[in-house]
């Protein structure tokens, strides 16, 4: 089989959740070959999450997909670095690193003049004369020579970095110039292998190839845009996204979400009533019966080179296997010794999760079952938390063994056999087909899958491309980047994804950048015109400040997640504040500080005066008056907050009547402290340029002899 051809590919669109992305490359399928290979891949990504389709008019089929370690070869447009231009970049850095280092002590030593500090003067005499143009003079010439130096050494920061790529660039090629190199760890890359049947070749068709990587995070945040009136504005919904995957993200279809990107998830089974005789249970998908005699598979590699302790007859035995055939089966009989594979074990149903199997009458004489059939330690069936890929193997096995012998499936009687006896549970890694091996013909259990760990596949891929790379220095160098990613500190004013019972998908509306780079970068997801209501509220006894909020409904069908919201008020920046989770077309609330031309004025009267029979009681009566005045261009719609005093709970002895109030009030509760007793709440509309006055009285009575503490006054 021929060396794969390479496809070139793009990334086309990214999934990022709230700890990892899927990321999606596309590669056209050329008329011509049958295996390709798209790649480089990020040395991170999880193998076991790799996903291809091919999409196009009578496309082709992908009938299989591997993954495979590579090292990206040397480039023929890259030619090796001669030993002079090596030496002569050298050079240069180091000259540009003196240069550098040379203006530096100037800088600080310039920094040192000062100006002389004026001598004290003798006791009796006057001061000294002090020189102020010369003082001038000297500290204008220090600070045109730190200019000069600071704008030299920008200068050369900027050609010392031009010249330490070029440099690294060209021990990047007398490294790679050679093939029996040592490939550095940062090197190792993966690539997808991919076999296309079938489909017709002339008609275009597309390579979709998706994989998981772990090294990306992000966070939302918000822009809300607002006209001079606060009536109309636009919400732009934005994310940080961080991602260090080895591979930048240039003009991708992004999408945000905040589910993790693996979890465990049953689809719930509609079990159908029928009526009639009862069927067996039905076999799960993804399971198959395990084969019937695995040795027959190394039957010519035994009779080529027979193996210590091979079963063989002689003719006798053969004999007597051949006198138990059917008659009707012609018999030749043969003189020398022959050498048979096993017998085929009986069939056996495979078990579902579903139902036990139902064990079959053992025969005394039966003989145990093939190893083949086994588990390395026994054939006792292994639980979903304790088993392998091949568990199933012990299942079958021990259902054959005999009831009363003593090998490896017997049981003792102290309920062993019931357990042994249990529904057999798949397990994760029985489905992970990409990591089972077949044991080598002379290895010790032969016939048998065995699970390999992803390390191990690595180490067996490296052997065989005879690549010479520190594979743990590799795999640690993915893992830091990971956690240094999935550690970094959010920006401030960003907060981060908290789990909730319900997950949501935010689409970016076009194409994106997002570089590899380890770093949070704001990108812009979609924009919405939305229509904005302004009020105002006034709480004239605490504050005479009128204070600006805005509403606004929620134009998204998601829910407007916690973060950071800028709010500009026309051109110009007015606040960032917090927002706090909004659900799907719920209202958004927010406080834009005080508005100035809104000025607000309360005066409160106080009288008192005698009532009852034999004046027993006294009347303290209060006028409180809010004035407003609206000096914007528009109508303020001004809420003004009082609150009228409460008596206690069974104490008759005080009693408050609420009077006239112009215009009428209503009951008012705060949402975030409902206990809040006599609370009261205006809401006008002051057109522009003009005033409203508002009036309210209340009367505290109590008895004659009796005083309010602090004093009968209660307003101010």
């Amino acid at each position: 089989m021929g060396a794969p051809i390479h496809l070139d590919s793009r990334i086309d669109a990214v999934t990022v959740f709230r700890a990892g992305a899927v990321v999606t490359r596309v590669a056209d399928v050329p008329k011509e070959g049958e295996r390709f290979e798209i790649g480089p891949l990020p040395l991170g990504i999880d193998d076991g999450s790799v996903r291809v389709s091919v999409t196009g008019t009578d496309a082709p089929t992908a009938t299989e997909l591997a993954v495979t370690l590579v090292v990206p070869d040397f480039d023929p447009s890259r030619p090796p670095a001669r030993p002079e231009d090596v030496e002569t970049a050298e050079q240069r850095v180091s000259k540009l690193r003196d240069q550098l280092q040379q203006l530096t002590r100037e800088a600080q030593r310039i920094e040192t003049l000062g100006v002389v500090t004026r001598p004290e003067p003798k006791p009796g005499r006057e001061p000294p004369p002090s020189p102020a143009e010369a003082r001038l003079a000297l500290l204008a010439l220090r600070e045109k020579r730190l200019t000069a130096i600071d704008d030299r050494r920008d200068r050369i920061q900027r050609e010392l970095r031009d010249a330490e790529r070029k440099l690294a660039d060209l021990w990047d090629r007398e490294r790679t110039a050679s093939n029996a190199r040592r490939a550095e760890p940062h090197e190792l890359r993966k690539a997808a292998v991919i076999a296309l049947r079938g489909g017709a070749r002339h008609e275009p068709a597309r390579i979709a190839l998706s994989y998981r990587i772990d090294a990306a995070r992000w966070a939302p945040s918000y822009t809300l845009r607002l006209d001079r009136e606060l009536r109309e504005g636009r919400l732009e919904v934005r994310a940080a996204v961080c991602q260090r995957t080895g591979e930048d993200w240039d003009g991708v279809r992004l999408m945000l979400s905040t589910a993790e990107p693996t979890g465990w998830a049953e689809l719930p089974e509609l079990p159908s009533i029928r009526i009639g005789r009862r069927q067996p249970p039905a076999t799960r998908r993804g399971w198959r019966p395990p084969p019937e005699d695995t040795e027959t598979l190394f039957a010519d590699f035994d009779r080529a080179a027979p193996r210590a302790g091979a079963p063989t007859t002689s003719e006798s035995s053969v004999m007597e296997t051949l006198d138990d055939a059917p008659a009707a089966a012609p018999i030749a009989r043969k003189s020398k010794v022959q050498t048979l594979p096993p017998p085929a074990p009986p069939a056996v149903p495979m078990p579902t999760p579903a139902a036990a199997p139902s064990p079959a009458p053992r025969p005394e004489a039966a003989a145990p079952a093939p190893q083949s059939m086994t588990l390395a330690g026994g054939y006792a069936p292994v639980a979903r938390s304790k088993g392998g890929p091949l568990a199933m193997f012990g299942a079958i096995a021990d259902a054959m063994a005999p009831q009363g012998g003593g090998g490896p499936g017997a049981l003792g009687d102290d309920g062993e056999e019931a357990e042994a006896r249990l529904p057999l549970e798949a397990s994760d890694d029985m489905l992970d087909y990409a990591r089972l091996r077949l044991e080598a013909p002379h290895a010790g259990g032969r016939g048998r899958l065995v699970l390999k760990s992803r390390r191990e596949l690595y180490l067996r891929q490296i052997e065989e491309r005879q690549i010479e790379i520190d594979l743990g220095g590799a795999l640690a160098l993915v893992e830091r980047e990971r956690s240094r990613c999935l550690s970094r500190a959010l920006p401030p004013g960003l907060t981060p994804l908290a789990p909730s019972g319900f997950d949501y998908a935010y689409r970016a509306s076009g194409r994106v950048n997002a570089p590899a780079d380890g770093t949070f970068h704001n990108l812009a997801l979609s924009e919405h015109e939305v229509t904005a209501r302004a009020r105002f509220v006034v709480v004239p006894r605490e504050s005479q400040s009128a204070f600006r909020f805005v509403e606004l409904d929620s134009p998204l069908d998601a829910p407007l997640l916690d973060g950071p919201i800028d709010v500009y008020v026309g051109e110009d920046f007015l606040l960032t504040a917090p927002l706090h989770e909004v659900g799907p077309g719920g209202v958004v609330r927010l406080g834009l500080g005080v508005e100035q031309r809104l000025k607000v004025a309360r005066n409160a009267r106080f009288s008192e005066r005698s009532a009852g029979l034999m004046g027993g009681r006294l009347e303290l009566e209060h006028a409180v008056e809010v004035a407003l005045s609206n000096q914007l261009r528009r109508p303020a719609t001004v809420e003004v907050r009082e609150r009228l005093p409460t008596t206690a709970e069974g104490d008759d002895d005080v009693s408050v009547v609420e009077g006239e109030v112009t215009p009428a009030w209503e009951a008012w509760e705060p949402e975030d402290d409902p206990s809040l007793e006599g609370g009261r709440r205006w809401e006008v509309e002051v057109p522009p340029g003009e005033e409203r006055t508002l009036r309210a009285t209340y009367v505290v009575k109590i008895a004659s002899k009796h005083e309010l503490v602090g004093g009968n006054r209660r307003e101010p």
